[in-house]
């Protein structure tokens, strides 16, 4: 088994309108917030490879809520019965599994494209399916990322990743790690493990939404595994879900 080196990572948050615009003109119309942070974030992690090494990438996104900015105001829409049409292009791009596609679109990406979905170990879902991918050597290069927005209902929000009154601001963000062979000097990810045993080690077990991150989101994880990376050394990130499922992220400095 190959070990799977982390060659660089980044992190998107706040408004991103115009930076999306720098990067990618008018290229993608209708694509909502969602679709935007993880291009930008995405696109920002894959720099170091050049474009004959982009084509083989796989992209694996975890979303703990999907599209819920864009697709609860479409499907209201449908509902209506003032509303005579809804535009099935509108559709297309609030789905869950979009930011995935257009990402690999915006990237020139022609491997494996992957949305999971699992709540608060959404991100830990993802890493481990390109984790088990990159070391069965049935991959060599991976674009893993988090991403979950904002919706304009806060109670709404809420209820749907049982975040209680006193948790903190619902926030969103995007965070992508580029994983390939191990080289010397980088990070290694060890190992990834998700289940109700999950060894935690006497590590600090974050357990979404107690933690006092300030970020709220079902990818939090994501975000926080960046920080460790940019604080350097070795470390291990163990995140509890609402329902008691564990996720382990191993990395070795």
């Amino acid at each position: 088994m190959a070990e799977v080196g982390i060659h660089s990572w980044s992190t998107v948050d706040g408004d991103i309108r115009e930076l999306h615009k720098a990067m990618f003109g008018r290229g993608f119309r209708r694509i909502g917030r969602y679709v935007k942070l993880a291009q930008v974030a995405g696109a920002r992690t894959i720099e170091p490879l050049d474009e004959k090494k982009r084509r083989d990438v796989g992209v694996f996104l975890g979303t703990g809520l999907g599209n819920t900015a864009d697709i609860v105001p479409l499907a209201q829409g449908i509902l209506d019965p003032e509303r005579s049409r809804v535009s099935p292009i509108a559709f297309a791009g609030c789905v869950g599994n979009a930011a995935a596609f257009f990402v690999a679109r915006a990237l020139g990406t022609q491997g494996p494209n992957v949305t999971v979905s699992q709540e608060e170990l959404s991100f830990e879902g993802a890493l481990m399916d390109a984790w088990i991918q990159l070391r069965a050597g049935q991959l060599e290069w991976a674009l893993v990322g988090g991403v979950d927005v904002r919706s304009g209902d806060d109670d709404e929000q809420r209820s749907r990743i049982h975040a209680p009154d006193a948790a903190g601001d619902i926030s969103d963000g995007a965070a992508f790690v580029l994983l390939g062979p191990a080289r010397e000097g980088q990070p290694v990810l060890e190992s990834v493990a998700m289940g109700s045993t999950v060894p935690t080690d006497g590590v600090r077990c974050w357990r979404f939404p107690d933690s006092d991150e300030g970020r709220l989101s079902p990818t939090a994880s994501a975000l926080r595994m960046v920080d460790l990376l940019e604080a350097g050394g070795s470390f291990a990130h163990v995140q509890r879900s609402s329902r008691g499922t564990v996720g382990r992220i191993q990395v070795r400095a």
